[in-house]
């Protein structure tokens, strides 16, 4: 990832990170924002316990996604069980999501994330499924 504009020491202003994409899963979204982990560590030789941290996450909540095509990310949406289209209105929404998962337990809190995209309006009217049009997905892209 890089950052999309260069930082000015003098204004304060840094620049959200940047990803060319392509978007892929809601998972994938979380992950580029990801709080960070922490978990509980019994030692087996003393017997004590403490929380320790496995990712320090990302501290930076912003991100601008450059996905050229969002004809991929409605393929991508339509997959079963794929988490794009609910990841992407709940970021909309409030910036807050955690997948309940056994093992992999990502979440973020607070996060922005921007699109810019690209799709022509035929290929719009192919590809967006009626339910996106429903559930509100499709009213939150310009």
């Amino acid at each position: 990832m890089k950052k999309l504009f260069t930082f000015d020491e003098s204004s304060g202003y840094t620049p959200a990170t940047c990803h060319p994409g392509p978007l892929s899963s809601g998972e994938g979204l979380v992950y580029a924002v990801r709080d960070k982990v922490l978990k509980w560590v019994v030692d087996k030789q003393t017997g004590e316990s403490s929380m320790v941290i496995i990712d320090p996450g990302i501290l930076d909540k912003r991100l601008c996604v450059q996905d050229e095509e969002l004809a991929a990310a409605l393929h991508s949406a339509k997959r079963g069980g794929n988490t794009l289209s609910m990841a992407l209105r709940c970021f909309w929404d409030h910036g807050n999501l955690a997948h309940l998962t056994k093992t992999n337990k990502i979440g973020t809190t607070g996060a922005h994330i921007t699109l810019l995209t690209h799709i022509t309006t035929q290929e719009l009217a192919a590809l967006l499924g009626s339910v996106q049009v429903l559930n509100g997905f499709a009213n939150r892209f310009l």
